[in-house]
């Protein structure tokens, strides 16, 4: 017996030992269990939300996302994820539409054009020119023959399969718009885009162009189309092709050599250009008209110039009404443009892909990442690069529109100009309306006509570098109108510069998600609704998590400083905003309020409303590090919680709270 005693004891000297360590406490369940509420109370009844107006456009998860508000940031970071493991356009356009909410080329490849494998190119342009009443002569046939044959049997399958999926790409784009009436059509693509028309005039035409818009079709031919993008790129990292032209009824193909070129593109389908600096004028990988469903453009190297005059517009990546891609593989690129260009959709695709060199995109409006009722897509892959532009830019959503900048890093420079002055906004004449960087908005009408149109989906993904941010009056993940807006910032120490309704902020249902992965970073919000502050019925939230920050929130006037309030983790007028910190020594210059874990604007005392019922709620959280306040309310390693409203004491809506700990974790907010 003592020998087994002894044998037991030695097996369990020697047993591997299990550390089971103490779990630390999340410090969001800690502020709304404080206030004795639940997660689930952290946000509005679906009833109560369509109570209020209703239209068409609203995308279907749009309600049950806004009535979870904690469930915002696992979609967001779900929407990046999928995102960032895109590997070529054609995932970019699929992802995008899913996000959309349509569903389209689930299957890795869709059907493959049929090609005469004897004579590809030259069958599938006869082919073509049949199907449209083009008649060849005998001769014309020949030099079309032997144009075909100085091509390499690699490149003669390539384009003919591209024909291919652009006749696909035109079928299905003519089930897209089949319901829109024909006169409609041609007065929309004449008109600017609808979200620059918005002032001149209730959008009627679009409006009813948006009801009877197919986007599923048009989004289906986009990723077919892809596939021959992606395709035609693979083969030239292998093969660069000989020269060739040739006009077809869907636009000229066009391959050029590595001279330094001029192209000044009218009716394209595909330009491809083997290298040089080369410059770029017109539709470039632009749909310049409704015959004109797919236009390409491919560079493969150089220093290019692609640029526009002022009365031009829809270029760079600009799909109206069709497909169009802009596609750069190497150099140090500068992108002049003026509206809907630079990866920018209006009733379309478009899409610009820059893989290498420090690039500069400029802009005016709808640009860089832009959609309406379409999927505008700018992904940059590699360089230090500069992108400007005023309003609707930088990873913007209007109405049914999925807008994404993605840059894959560099130290990069976004700048929504807040000094020229042209859009002046309703909250301060000094500064512009920028719905910039990570941007959804749409139409409010319900003080109008009644015919609202919600808002789309703005992204601004940037996945590396210090980076710095500047804009004026609504950007850096924001949303207004039940729309939705993405910041994110993968790592850098990065420098944020805005003045209101900015970094995580919104209005009026919207709902905005600022994220923040590490770096020592510095935020400016000189006026107020800004750093995690949602106002009427809007959701935003700011998420910072790692590095020493600072938070400035005021603006100089005569060498003193102006606070602003209603910042930092607020929530507003039924509104719920949240700031979260995780790691560093912080400082906060914030000597306003509310402010950091507050409430303003409670509903007046009514009784018996839907919003006497609703949350208004400010949360903010610190977690770890040395952390410096200038506001007499926030302290180091405390918690402090507002008081009701003194009118109204026994309404149980109206809540803030702030927690600075030194461990915490803030699950579900990343």
């Amino acid at each position: 017996m003592k020998f087994v005693t002894f044998v037991l004891a030695v097996i369990m000297v020697f047993q591997p030992m299990t550390v089971i360590a103490a779990t630390e406490p999340n410090r969001l369940d800690e502020a709304i269990s404080s206030l004795g509420l639940t997660a689930s109370q952290v946000s509005w009844d679906l009833r109560q939300i369509q109570d209020f107006q209703q239209d068409p456009f609203r995308f279907p998860w749009f309600d049950q996302l806004h009535s979870k508000s904690l469930e915002l940031p696992r979609e967001a970071n779900s929407t990046l994820s999928r995102f960032e493991s895109c590997q070529n356009i054609r995932d970019l356009v699929v992802m995008a539409a899913r996000r959309s909410a349509h569903e389209v080329a689930r299957w890795p490849m869709g059907p493959v054009p049929e090609i005469n494998e004897k004579e590809p190119l030259l069958s599938s342009l006869e082919e073509l020119y049949q199907s449209r009443g083009w008649r060849l002569s005998a001769k014309s046939r020949e030099e079309l023959k032997k144009q075909c044959d100085s091509l390499s049997p690699a490149w003669q399958k390539q384009l003919a399969e591209f024909i291919g999926y652009a006749r696909q790409a035109e079928e299905y784009r003519n089930l897209a718009i089949r319901n829109i009436k024909p006169g409609q059509l041609e007065t929309i693509f004449a008109q600017t885009p609808i979200i620059l028309g918005e002032t001149k005039g209730w959008p009627i035409e679009a409006y009813d162009a948006g009801l009877a818009f197919d986007a599923s079709f048009m989004y289906y031919g986009a990723a077919q189309m892809s596939l021959a993008v992606d395709s035609t790129v693979a083969l030239l990292d292998k093969e660069k092709p000989s020269p060739f032209e040739v006009d077809t009824p869907l636009g000229r193909i066009t391959i050029s050599g590595e001279g330094d070129d001029q192209h000044d593109c009218q009716k394209q389908l595909l330009l491809l250009d083997a290298g040089g600096n080369d410059t770029y004028t017109g539709w470039v990988a632009g749909n310049n008209g409704l015959e004109n469903p797919v236009s390409v453009a491919i560079d493969l190297s150089g220093n290019d110039i692609y640029k526009t005059d002022y009365n031009f517009h829809n270029c760079m990546g600009s799909g109206r009404f069709g497909f169009a891609c802009l596609y750069d593989a190497e150099g140090d690129d500068n992108y002049n443009a003026i509206e809907c260009s630079q990866g920018a959709a209006s009733f379309g695709v478009g899409v610009l892909v820059d893989k290498k060199g420090n690039d500069h995109y400029s802009s005016i409006n709808l640009s860089q990442g832009a959609a309406e009722f379409g999927l505008g897509i700018l992904q940059d892959q590699e360089g230090t690069d500069v992108y400007e532009s005023y309003f609707a830019s930088q990873g913007f959503g209007f109405t049914q529109g999925i807008g994404l900048l993605q840059d894959k890093g560099g130290n990069d420079t976004y700048i929504a100009n807040d000094t020229d002055i042209i859009n002046p906004s309703a909250q301060s004449k000094e500064h512009n309306t920028s719905m910039c960087q990570g941007a959804g908005y749409g139409l409010r009408a319900e003080f109008d006509n009644g015919h609202s149109m919600s808002g789309g989906v703005g992204i601004l993904q940037d996945m590396g570098g210090d980076d710095f941010y500047s804009c004026g009056v609504f950007g850096q993940g924001v949303a207004y109108w039940h729309g939705m807006g993405i910041l994110s910032d993968y790592a850098g120490n990065d420098n944020y510069k805005g003045t209101w309704y900015v970094q995580g902020s919104c209005a009026h249902f919207g709902l905005a998600y600022f994220q923040e992965r590490g770096g020592n970073d510095t935020y400016q919000a000189t006026m107020a609704t800004s750093i995690g502050v949602g106002h009427d019925t809007s959701v935003g939230i700011n998420v910072d998590l790692g590095g020493n920050d600072t938070y400035n929130c005021f603006r100089m006037e005569g060498g003193k400083k102006v606070y602003a309030g209603l910042v930092a983790g607020c929530g507003n007028n039924n509104g719920i905003g949240i700031l979260a910190n995780i790691g560093g020594d912080d400082i906060y210059d914030i000597g306003a309020t509310p402010s950091l874990g507050q409430y303003g604007g409670p509903m007046p005392c009514n009784g018996g409303i839907t919003r006497d019922t609703m949350i208004n709620i400010g949360i903010f959280l610190e977690i770890g590090g040395n952390d410096t306040y200038i506001a007499k309310h926030a302290k180091e390693n405390a918690k402090w919680i507002q008081e009701p409203p003194k009118d109204c004491p026994d309404r149980k809506t109206d809540f803030g709270i702030g927690i600075d700990a030194k461990d915490g974790t803030i699950k579900p907010l990343f």
